[in-house]
């Protein structure tokens, strides 16, 4: 039951069953009035909402994340953390939410009545319903987990580091797993643009699940090592997927990066410390965070000076990170 449910039976607008049910003094109304809503929100078993009533009054407004559905690894946690920490000092509360549920998504905004939304996530078509009738003010969703017809611009950056290096033959090492695929499938497309871009031949590609036999991997090792003409660098999906591919080739006997080179995404702290040390990208979650907040802090403060701590540096920074693998 809404509040909604309890004007309509009691026969008042919904103004007059908040000023009632909020017990609000500067709102006086006629004692036989108050009895009518009272006993209406008895009779539909009508209990409000405290944690969205004290999010509304007594919290700082709120502003709604929408994070992409993937596992919560250490970026994440970082754009997150971030986000969070700007929405302090800004006077905001950051609500985290993940994406791909239109149905919550509705329920959120109806409960915290977010002034800003944050899309973090590319959103599904009813996603774009609801906050197009909510009407909350809304971020590009290009964020974490960009789109687009050329893929994941990161991947393009591998594609690129690898040409450098003096490589044509490329493949790319996917995820297998569900909860991945979207991601998967825009590393994938980047490689493959990046490579027709550069007039690189079209690149193999595989995809492996996480916690996959090793066996796996030598095997795919071994096919790409064979075919014709032999593929001589790989664009992994991140950095777990490239550490997995270094021990695939250490127990085949093939050396890195002098028979086939391995570039990862995501500078985790254990690149530095693989055998060989891993090269990869860092996309910056700490600048994206600070970029995608600036953009919303102007939609909703336009006033905000643009000489503020939070707008310097917001641009998302993606850079190689070199190190022994290509």
């Amino acid at each position: 039951m809404t509040s909604a449910d309890v004007a309509q039976h009691a026969g008042v607008s919904r103004a007059t069953v908040s000023y009632v049910l909020n017990d609000r003094p500067d709102r006086p109304l006629p004692e036989a009035t108050r009895r009518k809503v009272l006993d209406a929100a008895r009779a539909l078993g009508y209990v409000p909402n405290p944690s969205a009533r004290a999010l509304r009054g007594k919290l700082p407004p709120v502003i709604l994340a929408l994070s992409p559905a993937l596992p919560h690894g250490r970026n994440l946690a970082v754009l997150t953390d971030t986000l969070t920490a700007l929405a302090r000092e800004h006077g905001y509360s950051l609500v985290s939410l993940r994406a791909g549920d239109a149905g919550a998504l509705e329920a959120a905004l109806q409960h915290l009545q977010p002034q800003l939304v944050l899309a973090l996530a590319v959103l599904t078509a009813p996603e774009r319903t609801v906050l197009d009738a909510a009407r909350t003010p809304t971020t590009p969703d290009t964020g974490a987990c960009p789109g687009g017809e050329d893929g994941d611009p990161v991947a393009h950056l591998q594609v690129r580091h690898l040409r450098t290096a003096g490589h044509a033959h490329l493949a790319h090492l996917g995820a297998g797993d569900p909860d991945l695929a979207e991601l998967d499938a825009q590393r994938r497309t980047g490689i493959e643009r990046a490579c027709a871009a550069a007039g690189l031949p079209a690149p193999r590609s595989a995809r492996i699940a996480t916690g996959a036999p090793l066996s796996d991997l030598r095997a795919l090792l071994r096919e790409w090592r064979a075919a014709e003409p032999p593929v001589t660098a790989v664009a992994c999906y991140n950095d777990l997927w490239a550490a997995a591919l270094l021990h695939a080739a250490r127990e085949e006997g093939v050396a890195v990066p002098g028979e086939i080179a391995v570039i990862g995404i995501d500078d985790e702290p254990m690149a530095a410390h693989l055998d060989p040390p891993l090269t990869t990208i860092d996309h910056d979650p700490a600048g994206l965070a600070r970029a995608v907040f600036a953009e919303g802090l102007a939609m909703i403060d336009p006033s905000a000076p643009r000489g503020s701590a939070v707008l310097d540096g917001a641009a998302p920074r993606f850079r190689v990170v070199e190190r022994g693998s290509v």
